[in-house]
């Protein structure tokens, strides 16, 4: 119901409804709504269904007379309405003067309008101290944000929170029934309000606030709090080298969008040993509570969701179907961390309290996924964030008596579908996936089935675990028919891939089909023809995966084996038969003969016997090429091709169709033979899908040449039809055909650089992707680039962002054909920093080399807790980022004892020295540095 409300406000607005027509299109839904909705709730999702179009119509007057109609009439109390928008109000989407002054003013007239005391206009008589108090948190965060924001002559926005923070402040006298932990929050908020410029009026009414607080905890917590309070001051003036702040989502932003763009690699999220390990390093390294690591990790989840809408699917799956149990194996991991599995519930508890006190962020989240996922059966009465209860409950994360107190409509007999189905059928899930992909079961038929798992993330765990033993049996047992069927499902689904990417490694995935496929041997089958054609399944799904995922070509390792996947790549170039060895040849001409001669009788089963499929994928474009330029009989080459559509050699079509596609290009001739033999390759309806999906970039490059226009033959609109109906996109993806201007890219990955630092600045969810940028630039340039851009940030005392970003970047693992960027930087680009911080002015000198201090610290703390952590969960002892820390810390002292006659390099060097965190993390530091 909430998220329909939602939509039906918006079209409302959007359509210039008046406020009368649109409350009573809102009444009348309601009235004949079928889910059981109460009261409160109803009047809450009407509050908020107005609220969340604020921010993106800030300040609109039109709203705001939406919002007084319903208050007018009734629909909507007023003191409903003041909790939603004291929520509300701490979105960062909302934080506009004209926005927070017109939601203010709303609530002050309606209360002045209604002669009423504050008890029973702005707070109603049924509230409990505990929920009013609630309020007041709100309303003084609403009260502090206004000295963030822009001065307006127009808008009295100071004024009118002052007001409204007075009115709640009012209502509030008893404070027997508050826990000691909601008052010593309450107490500390309170206490630093108090040191702003506050009215006669509201301090007055602060003071009392606070006596009063403090006279409800007990001397321990005061002092507690205290020195809390103290603390927190040493850490606003510099004075503490204790890692971070519990006001920001960077880490977090910063590490999720890599594990969803990176999703299949190494340190990735199906490698849950290594995730975890990159979660406990930044626990530790960060120094966060659990109530505040929790709530920052799903704090950042969502805004990530929000701000992704073209990949929110793929958020959700992981929200909902990864996260819970990468968080359960995070707190089996990290029992030895001085906490319990009561601070975890405790602190999961907290997060969730704050997820939902931020009702624009759920009901975004909820409004893109229902436009990203449309409707189905599956869908009716689903919600998000009632799946993710769901999940965590399952999961022993939550308490399911308290996803009730956050959610009243929530029940746990309204959870997935698909689990439902399986126990009607008597059967165990993981069972009933399985019956659902055997070999009784088209491919067609499962891979709908694939479409319903993905829209239930809750399923996602056990498909993804069910496919992989599946998957192992199979290539460990060499059961080609299983393999085969599997594999088809597997790179035919739209989804199939992306959930076994958030949940197991692809590299092993990978791994074991090249462990298969080496293992296999035609020679000694029956039926050799179906046998090739059942490694082609295989083959074309490592293809597709590599290519898809950007894992690397060459060594794939497991179990202490190595093995390479390049031959099943390289293939793509076409060789003059003059180049190849004897056997080679001798295979070359077989197959040549069997296929392009015409006393052919067709391909025998000695011939493929004799010729290993690697062999056969790599003669494959040759074969084809040199049927074209032999100018053969147009019936004796099409019956050579139609081999290459069948299902015999249709999985080298990848090689095939890149290879013709490079020997077109290379030619200045425009050869109509070459134009009709790649189309027939392309419309054929037995093309395999990943062949197009990995050649499409290609392809629509193709239509678009001149050289091609002129060939009459050649159906542009139905290649580019196929091309729509296989990707689902009617044009290709921009910047993936025509001529690459490298200065282009390279300003482009300046600019990923500045993006991100920037939505930080904004308390927005940033994202880099370092590994995009390092196949832009080489790794000094990108490092040269992001110093550049970080300077400026804190020169500008942005110094919180430009440490997480820093560290981020140079100290988080990821695949291995990636540089590791700390060493790099530290051993490499450091050295020509200093450098031209010895051309700067003295003051000038100092501030830039604190921000170079600040990056160097971080970035090496957080190298030691993730190579504890790595050693720790894991139980291997590589450099994940290239070289240890203690040993890069060595090397630094060692490199900075040689600049020591540089003031710039003798500046840094004493700062490490002097900096406690540092050296108390590496001892060894300032004996070698002065060795």
């Amino acid at each position: 119901m909430n998220m329909n409300l939602d939509e039906l406000t918006r079209n409302c607005f959007q359509s210039g409804f008046s406020a009368p027509k649109w409350l009573a299109m809102c009444r009348k839904f309601i009235d004949k709504s079928t889910l059981p909705q109460s009261h409160d709730v109803m009047e809450t999702n009407l509050s908020n269904s107005i609220l969340v179009l604020f921010s993106s119509y800030p300040g609109d007057s039109e709203l705001q007379g939406y919002l007084k109609h319903a208050i007018h009439n009734g629909v909507l109390s007023l003191a409903t309405y003041v909790t939603t928008f004291l929520q509300a109000a701490r979105s960062p989407d909302l934080h506009t003067v004209a926005t927070l002054d017109l939601l203010c003013r709303v609530a002050l007239e309606a209360h002045y309008e209604s002669g009423m005391a504050p008890i029973g206009s702005v707070v109603s008589f049924s509230e409990t101290p505990a929920t009013i108090l609630n309020k007041i948190q709100d309303a003084m965060a609403l009260y502090r944000t206004t000295f963030t924001l822009p001065m307006s002559h127009f808008h009295q926005l100071t004024h009118s929170a002052s007001q409204l923070t007075a009115l709640l402040l009012s209502c509030i006298s008893d404070f027997s029934q508050i826990s000691n932990t909601q008052a010593a929050i309450l107490y500390t908020d309170a206490n630093d309000l108090s040191g702003y410029d506050l009215d006669t009026n509201l301090r007055q009414m602060l003071e009392t606030f606070i006596f009063s607080l403090s006279l409800s905890m007990g001397d321990d917590m005061k002092a507690a709090r205290e020195a809390q309070m103290i603390q927190s001051m040493q850490l606003s003036m510099g004075k503490t080298d204790v890692q971070g702040s519990d006001s920001d989502v960077i880490t977090f932003s910063l590490v999720l969008h890599q594990w969803i763009h990176q999703r299949g690699h190494d340190y990735g999220l199906g490698s849950t040993n290594d995730a975890v390990a990159v979660l406990i390093a930044i626990f530790r390294w960060t120094a966060w509570t659990p109530r505040v690591f929790y709530t920052q990790l799903l704090t950042a989840t969502l805004m990530c969701l929000a701000q992704n809408p073209r990949t929110s699917t793929i958020w959700r799956s992981f929200i909902v179907g990864r996260l819970p149990s990468l968080l359960t194996s995070f707190e089996a991991a990290n029992k030895g961390d001085h906490t319990s599995k009561g601070d975890w519930r405790s602190a999961m508890t907290s997060a969730l309290e704050y997820i939902y006190r931020r009702p624009d962020l759920i009901v975004e989240c909820e409004h893109i996924l229902s436009h990203a996922t449309g409707s189905s059966d599956d869908d009716l009465g689903r919600s998000f964030n009632r799946d993710l209860l769901h999940s965590l409950i399952r999961h022993d994360l939550l308490d399911s008596n308290f996803a009730l107190q956050l959610d009243p409509t929530f029940s746990l007999e309204n959870g997935s579908r698909l689990l439902a189905e399986a126990q009607e059928a008597g059967a165990d899930f993981a069972l009933y996936l399985e019956s659902k992909l055997g070999l009784d079961v088209e491919v067609a038929d499962a891979c709908n089935w694939v479409s319903r798992i993905w829209r239930d993330s809750s399923t996602h765990y056990t498909f993804a675990h069910v496919v992989l033993k599946r998957y192992t049996q199979f290539t460990t047992s060499l059961d080609t028919d299983d393999l085969s069927h599997l594999c088809k499902i597997l790179y035919t689904s739209d989804h199939a891939l992306d959930i076994l990417a958030l949940h197991v490694k692809l590299t092993e995935v990978v791994f074991r089909a090249l462990k298969f496929l080496e293992e296999y041997d035609c020679s000694t089958v029956g039926d050799p023809q179906t046998a090739v054609s059942h490694l082609g399944d295989v083959v074309l799904l490592v293809q597709y995966t590599i290519v898809r995922f950007r894992l690397s070509p060459t060594n794939y390792s497991l179990m202490d084996q190595t093995i390479s996947a390049s031959h099943l790549f390289s293939s793509t170039n076409v060789q003059d038969p003059g180049t190849l060895s004897a056997d080679e040849a001798t295979s070359f001409a077989a197959w040549f003969k069997a296929l392009f001669d015409t006393n052919s009788e067709g391909i025998e089963d000695n011939i493929i016997r004799s010729t290993p499929p690697r062999l056969l994928l790599r003669l494959s474009a040759s074969l084809v090429a040199q049927a074209l330029r032999s100018k053969l009989d147009p019936e004796v080459l099409n019956n050579g091709l139609s081999y290459f559509t069948s299902s015999l050699l249709n999985w080298t079509l990848f090689n095939v169709i890149r290879g013709v596609l490079k020997d077109f290009e290379s030619s200045r001739l425009t050869s109509p033979a070459f134009l009709d033999i790649l189309q027939t390759f392309i419309l054929s309806p037995s093309c395999p899908r990943p062949v197009l999906l990995l050649c499409k970039d290609q392809l629509y490059g193709l239509t678009t040449m001149k050289r091609t226009k002129s060939i009459a033959t050649f159906n542009v609109n139905a290649i580019r039809s196929k091309l729509a109906e296989v990707t689902g996109k009617n044009k290709p993806d921009t910047g993936k055909t025509g001529p690459v201007n490298l200065l282009n890219w390279e300003e482009q990955s300046k600019q990923d650089i500045h993006a991100a630092i920037t939505a930080a600045s904004s308390q927005k969810a940033p994202r880099l992707n370092v590994e995009k940028c390092l196949r832009i630039s080489p790794p000094t340039k990108f490092l040269q680039y992001f110093w550049s851009e970080i300077v400026i940030s804190g020169s500008m005392r942005e110094t919180e962002i430009v440490k997480r970003m820093a560290t981020f970047v140079l100290a988080t693992p990821r695949s291995s054909e990636t540089p590791p960027l700390l060493p790099i930087f530290l051993h490499v680009v450091l050295p020509s920093l200093i450098n031209s911080i010895d051309s700067q002015q003295p003051a000038e000198q100092n501030a830039t080399a604190d921000i170079l201090v600040t990056i160097i610290s971080s970035a090496l703390t957080a190298a030691a807790h993730l190579d504890w952590a790595v050693r720790t969960v894991c139980g291997e002892h590589r450099p994940v980022l290239g070289q240890h820390s203690p040993a890069m810390v060595r090397q630094l002292a060692a490199e900075l004892r040689a600049q020591k006659d540089k003031p710039a390099g003798n500046l840094v060097a004493q700062k490490l020295a002097a900096s406690q965190g540092f050296v108390s993390n590496f001892l060894f530091f300032v004996t070698e540095l002065n060795a």
